[in-house]
């Protein structure tokens, strides 16, 4: 951009070299020249002397990437001063002022300005193939079928081929229809299934309400009864048996409930760097802190929306983020239900809508009452469609298979449906 330059001559140059450009003319000292005589900005610059100089002071083309990383280095300084600057300033002036949307704000300006950087954006698509194949070459014997990380359920893998690399997801459902229990399964299926490492930022609820669901999901034992050390002898021995498989794996939880999007970006870029992360769940957007208190909410969920899909890419990890609906008329949930939606359904590459019949119409049919209806209506990469899954009456079990069948299965072989 002409402002990246620090001389305002040299932005005045440079304005008339992409007018030149973008009138597919040729670009020479002769015809920047005679632009810039044209607007009237000749003289303003130094003449066609000043123009002559910075020709000749420059010897060779070659090493042109290194001096436009110069100039764009010492812009990303100027702009990031001019930005604290303004932020010293309104604090001194503010003292009043909430700390934490100052923060914020800082956070969204230097993201804005530091996604222009310029070394990430192009590669040679060669290369790209190469490592794809590699990518594809190394995908593990217990999921030779599936590209990305297993979802946990075989219909979606089948829809997904797996959640992939910089996968923005999102699972959409109104209050109480089990996402925050779907996602801890989508969690422990990428631990046990694909062998990654999770990230999870729990907004709603605790470290140790999610730690209670998690014991309940693995030893199917009701949540009511581990919360409240109801547990007899035998289940704490269940209990023991069966946590002693997570002794090292990495399921990282974050249970801050006042986190902004900025915050949430740096600490899982800081853990990804750190531990490998290969997978985060967000529970949930709409509890995601606003950057910015005087927009409106739209332009909130938007801003957050468009900070998840470039984490996912600049991790290259999927991102799994739930999301609350709005109530409708209608049993079947859509797309445009989606809360407050800003561009969420612009924005995502997966939208899962789970919804529970029971939940809608008391008077349905004894199956559906233990059972969850999954539309996957957008699949950016895969098919889009419809499975069912199943629960028991305290949350403990989701599955492909009704929990009767999947108790009797388990009781005739040694088999653990889930991992």
């Amino acid at each position: 951009k002409p402002d990246i330059f620090y001389n305002n001559n040299h932005n005045i140059i440079y304005n008339s070299i992409l007018k030149i450009n973008a009138s597919d003319r040729k670009i020479d000292i002769l015809t920047v020249t005679n632009e810039l005589r044209f607007s009237k900005q000749l003289d303003q610059i130094g003449g066609a002397y000043y123009l002559g100089s910075l020709v000749q002071s420059i010897g060779s083309a070659a090493h042109i990437e290194d001096h436009c990383k110069r100039i764009y280095d010492l812009y990303l300084k100027r702009s990031t001063i001019d930005i604290m600057r303004a932020k010293i300033k309104e604090l001194d002036e503010g003292l009043d002022s909430d700390i934490f949307e100052i923060y914020n704000s800082i956070s969204a300006e230097l993201s804005n300005l530091f996604e222009l950087s310029l070394s990430s954006d192009y590669h040679n698509i060669i290369d790209v193939i190469d490592e794809r194949l590699t990518e594809i070459s190394k995908i593990s014997e217990q999921d030779k079928n599936l590209i990305g990380i297993n979802t946990g359920f075989s219909k979606l893998n089948t829809f997904t081929n797996g959640f992939q690399g910089s996968d923005y997801v999102i699972i959409g459902a109104r209050p109480s229809m089990g996402k925050t229990i779907i996602a801890l399964i989508i969690a422990m299926a990428a631990i046990f299934k694909s062998g990654k490492n999770v990230l999870f930022f729990s907004l709603e609820m605790s470290k140790k309400r999610i730690a209670d669901r998690l014991i309940s999901i693995i030893t199917d034992i009701d949540t009511k009864r581990i919360s409240s050390n109801r547990l007899s002898s035998d289940e704490w021995k269940i209990i023991n048996d069966k946590i002693s498989n997570y002794i090292d794996k990495k399921f990282i939880i974050i249970d801050s409930s006042n986190l902004s999007i900025e915050e949430i970006k740096a600490r899982a870029i800081t853990l990804h760097r750190k531990y490998g992360i290969d997978e985060v769940i967000i529970d949930y957007i709409q509890l995601i802190k606003h950057s910015f208190q005087k927009k409106t909410t739209n332009d909130n969920v938007t801003h957050i929306s468009k900070n998840i899909k470039s984490l996912a890419k600049e991790l290259n990890c999927p991102i799994i983020a739930l999301s609350q609906l709005n109530r409708s008329g209608g049993t079947v949930p859509s797309m445009n239900e989606l809360r407050e939606s800003g561009s969420l359904e612009q924005d995502a590459d997966i939208i899962w809508l789970p919804y529970r019949e029971d939940y809608e119409n008391r008077d349905c049919e004894h199956e559906a009452k233990l059972r969850i209806d999954n539309l996957i209506s957008k699949n950016r990469n895969g098919d889009i469609g419809a499975f069912y899954t199943y629960r028991n009456d305290f949350w403990s079990y989701i599955g492909e298979i009704p929990y009767q069948e999947y108790i009797s299965l388990s009781e005739s072989i040694p088999f653990n449906y889930e991992y």
